[in-house]
């Protein structure tokens, strides 16, 4: 029997195991992550230096609890997240016209502690999962400018 569990063990370790490498695993990681749907069109703008960058609006809308009432439609509640992004590269890529509104997209971003510890949040990327179509398109009504 114990011959059994000697030979089983290596094997349950084994999994666990890592190649050899330089460099340290990478345990600890904060980001965030955001897919929803695009308020608005990507706009390009010029920062008060004169340089460009995108910004954009991502509604992510999910369902409330169980109605309590019977008969009652479950509620919907839908936040919105204001992303910019200073990377000059990207201007032209998000700005050719993929990116409209009601498009289905999922943002990245870093997140670092601020000087005075408030999150501070670096944009890192942005993917293209649906093109918008008039189904999914987001209401003008639901979105106000500057309210996240």
């Amino acid at each position: 029997m114990s011959s059994i569990l000697r030979s089983s063990l290596p094997l349950r370790f084994a999994a666990f195991s890592r190649a050899f490498s330089s460099t340290g695993t990478k345990l600890n990681v904060a980001e965030l992550r955001v897919v929803g749907r695009l308020g608005s069109d990507i706009e390009e703008m010029t920062s008060k230096n004169g340089k460009p960058y995108i910004r954009y609006a991502v509604a992510v809308s999910s369902l409330g609890p169980p109605p309590t009432e019977e008969g009652a439609e479950r509620e919907t509640f839908t936040q919105w997240f204001n992303i910019v992004d200073f990377t000059p590269s990207r201007v032209p890529f998000l700005t050719a016209g993929k990116f409209t509104k009601g498009s289905l997209v999922l943002a990245e971003a870093d997140i670092r502690p601020s000087a005075d510890g408030s999150p501070m949040y670096r944009h890192r990327r942005i993917q293209l999962l649906a093109p918008s179509s008039k189904r999914h398109s987001v209401e003008d009504s639901e979105f106000v400018a500057g309210q996240a």
